[in-house]
């Protein structure tokens, strides 16, 4: 029986929050020997509606069949409609354990970070190193699961210290964000609002806001007041003086959700769950000496910012956009993983034909918004061998490699391949059994691979104005001359047989007259994508008159395939029909033969001899509809 697999589904992974919740998932899925499969996007929320919906194609690679459990950072996904997708399609497609984290849905198990007793000591803090005795709980709305647990923890702190609890220092107003709490921090200063000896809010953001409504009105933190935060986010420790804040038990809490889906994998109540953690963190606006480890903590991940520093000197952007050809741009891709410091094993899994190959710039097409059922693996990197390859793949399969024994666990990120709203595909990005996030490194490295695979589609399509037919999408007759090679190439093998078709549109004329040219123009694509969807094993297809169409291959062919691909043709063109609502039907002579040559010019005699096949055939055809 194959390793256990855990699914994470979160946006913005590399953020603070989501970085410890996810080193806590894999460090106890490791220890129980699971794998972990990390659905992200890169962004929380964007203002551009566009990139929102690239950012969200990538849960749509989740395969809920291949996870035995699953867990949710409900909190994290803020994109529109986000939350409520996953939720559908837990309810559709998901027969596992699922764990919702700091969120809940339905009768979902939920699980939220205990902020109770670090929040009590971070009161405390206020209360025994600073004296403080009139503390300000500055928080959002009541309703909140956060606001009501962080407000028992300040409750217990006074109590515990004797102090009565004073519903005018309670405050309900701040939106856990700057600006309400800046108004509360205004009319403090003003005289409005009772003035308390310290204000501690229940996030970094209120905290930020206070500070600088104070220095805006020339007072300062901490001499004009004592202020401390929650969450200990990066954007509490550039804060001019550092927040004094709170490490909640975030790695705490993605341990307890992986306990909790193994015991219901198992059947059995979750035993052992972690109840305390957290941290205060010393910062300067409370008063007390900073503690460095705390506000210096991104100069101590200098690997980090060094890393990022080579990426931005890397020219990589330059040099992928001098790409030949798409395999040129894969060699360029897998050359600057270098940048990406630690990955174990990387895979660039893209749609089908998604980099221009049959479209022609110019041309008006729908822009791919998901995934197609087959996708082809480009790139695969395991242990630094890499290769670069056109191997198709099932959507459901996620990545081909999934399925393979390791002799240790991994966690893998799967991270969405995009440019604005045009889907290209996925990533797969693993550090092994190491516990490691992504960072904005590979965000912005992945970014840096979307504009390429743009720019080689654009590069494509203005190529196939030259190779391919505008109209139809297939090749032109200088495509059949560029490409024609290939077929050449394979005339060498004595088992190969060379093949050729004449497809010609029946009754354009009687279209064009009864229901006008466009309806003509209509016939003449239909036939065209009945044509190029039987073709296999690398068979040219072109357009080499106003409606006649022709199909080229070299490979070791039965001697009924021409049968075999007419009846292709004809079986789609007959669903064609049936659906299309169009008021003629659209149907094709096709004359084909194949045999053994040697020359290339022995193509010349067979296209003659397909061609009178071709005209038999539409003779017969026009005397059984008279």
């Amino acid at each position: 029986m194959g390793r256990k697999r855990i699914g994470v589904i979160l946006s913005e992974a590399e953020s603070y929050y989501q970085e410890r919740l996810l080193k806590g998932v894999m460090t106890k899925a490791f220890q129980l020997d699971y794998d972990v499969l990390i659905f992200t996007s890169f962004v929380k929320e964007s203002f551009l509606k566009a990139v929102s919906v690239g950012e969200m194609q990538i849960y749509d690679a989740i395969n809920y069949d291949k996870l035995d459990g699953v867990t949710v950072l409900a909190d994290t996904l803020k994109m529109p409609g986000l939350f409520d997708k996953i939720c559908r399609d837990i309810d559709e497609k998901c027969h596992v354990p699922v764990v919702f984290i700091d969120g809940s849905y339905k009768d979902y198990e939920s699980i939220y970070t205990r902020d109770e007793i670090p929040f009590m000591q971070l009161t405390e803090h206020l209360i025994e190193v600073h004296g403080c005795r009139k503390i300000l709980f500055l928080s959002g709305p009541l309703e909140t699961a956060t606001t009501r647990e962080r407000l028992e923890g300040y409750k217990r702190a006074l109590e515990k210290h004797g102090i009565e609890y004073d519903q005018d220092f309670v405050c309900f107003d701040g939106g856990f964000w700057y600006d309400k709490a800046a108004e509360v921090a205004n009319n403090i200063i003003y005289g409005r609002r009772k003035k308390p000896d310290a204000i501690v809010c229940c996030g970094d953001y209120m905290a930020i806001g206070v500070v600088h409504e104070y220095q805006k009105n020339g007072l300062s933190v901490p001499e004009d007041m004592i202020v401390a935060g929650y969450d200990a986010i990066d954007e509490a420790i550039h804060c001019v003086p550092a927040i004094t804040s709170c490490s909640p038990p975030i790695f705490e809490t993605g341990v307890n959700a992986v306990m909790t889906i193994e015991a219901r994998i198992k059947g059995v109540e979750p035993q052992g769950l972690i109840e305390d953690g957290g941290k205060v963190e010393i910062g300067a606006s409370c008063g007390c000496h900073e503690d460095y480890s705390y506000t210096k903590r991104d100069l101590l991940s200098s690997q980090n910012k060094m890393n990022y520093h080579d990426f931005l000197d890397s020219s990589m952007t330059d040099i992928m956009a001098c790409s030949k050809d798409p395999d040129d741009l894969m060699a360029r891709i897998q050359y600057f993983l270098y940048l990406i410091i630690g990955q174990k094993r990387y895979y660039l899994c893209l749609n089908e034909d998604c980099l221009g190959e049959h479209e022609i710039v110019g041309e008006i097409s729908a822009v791919p918004k998901e995934y197609t059922e087959n996708m082809v693996l480009y790139i695969r990197n395991v242990d630094g061998k890499s290769r670069t390859l056109h191997n198709p793949f099932e959507l459901k399969e996620i990545f081909p490699d999934l399925d393979e024994e390791r002799e240790s666990p991994c966690a893998f990120f799967i991270t969405p391949v995009h440019f604005i709203d045009r889907c290209y595909g996925y990533a797969i990005l693993s550090y092994g059994d190491e516990i490691k996030t992504i960072d904005i490194t590979y965000r912005n490295w992945t970014n840096h691979v979307s504009n390429a695979l743009e720019s080689m589609r654009i590069q494509n399509s203005i190529a196939n104005l030259a190779v391919r037919d505008a109209m139809t999408g297939v090749y032109s007759r200088i495509g059949i001359e560029k490409n024609i090679q290939f077929v050449i190439d394979r005339m060498s093998d004595p088992k190969n047989k060379a093949f050729i078709a004449v497809c010609d549109l029946d009754c354009l004329k009687k279209i064009n007259d009864n229901f006008g040219h466009n309806c003509g123009d209509i016939a003449i694509k239909a036939i065209a994508d009945a044509v190029l969807a039987s073709t296999k094993n690398h068979e040219i297809c072109a357009r080499v008159g106003g409606d006649e169409f022709v199909v080229i291959g070299c490979n070791d062919y039965n001697d009924n395939y021409p049968e075999r691909f007419s009846a292709r043709v004809n079986d789609r063109l007959r669903v064609y029909n049936r659906f299309a609502g169009n008021e003629f039907e659209v149907s094709v002579s096709i004359g084909g033969i194949c045999k053994h040559i040697t020359d290339i010019h022995e193509l010349e005699d067979m296209f003659t001899q397909a061609d009178k096949i071709m005209y038999a055939s539409k003779l017969e055809r026009h005397k059984n509809r008279k």
